[in-house]
């Protein structure tokens, strides 16, 4: 919101000494460079930058309405270490995703502990991984997603494991 006030306020003070200088200068009136050089370039860099402004926020809302799923940072033990994410709770399952052009689930898991300091997601997987794949998996790990799925209150493992099949 505070971008769009920035936007407005750009345009209105470029358009107002535009149309200040314009109309100062008519046909029989002559400005020295000096005056109307600066004021040139001063309402140029005023509507670049609303124009920068408009592109920022466009973007920044186009992103506002996405959920960004934590990537992988680290296997440490028989742990996976994921990025901080608010949506995801201790206890509640979760499925690690390689998402590339298209999306293979990996494993299904659950979110043992939220790290306090850095609030990194402690992920206990509840299926078998090969080495090679974990080698695999930390090598691209900027692909390695985790997704929620529902929260162990609602559902045992044993049925969990008979949807993810």
């Amino acid at each position: 919101m505070k971008h769009i006030f920035l936007e407005i306020i750009a345009i209105i003070v470029s358009s107002v000494i535009a149309s200040v200088t314009f109309w100062l200068v008519t046909p029989d009136k002559m400005l020295e460079a000096k005056i109307i050089i600066p004021t040139l370039i001063f309402i140029l860099i005023l509507l670049y930058g609303a124009v920068k402004y408009i592109f920022q926020l466009q973007e920044e809302l186009k992103n506002n309405n996405q959920i960004k799923l934590p990537k992988l940072k680290t296997i440490e033990e028989n742990y996976y270490i994921f990025e901080a994410s608010e949506i995801f709770e201790p206890q509640s399952y979760c499925i690690l995703y390689f998402i590339d052009k298209t999306k293979q689930k990996l494993a299904l898991g659950i979110v043992e502990t939220i790290i306090d300091s850095s609030h990194l997601l402690q992920v206990k997987i509840l299926e078998d991984i090969d080495k090679d794949i974990q080698n695999k998996m930390l090598k691209n790990k900027e692909k390695i997603y985790l997704k929620p799925t529902i929260t162990t209150l609602y559902v045992d493992k044993e049925n969990i494991m008979q949807g993810a099949e």
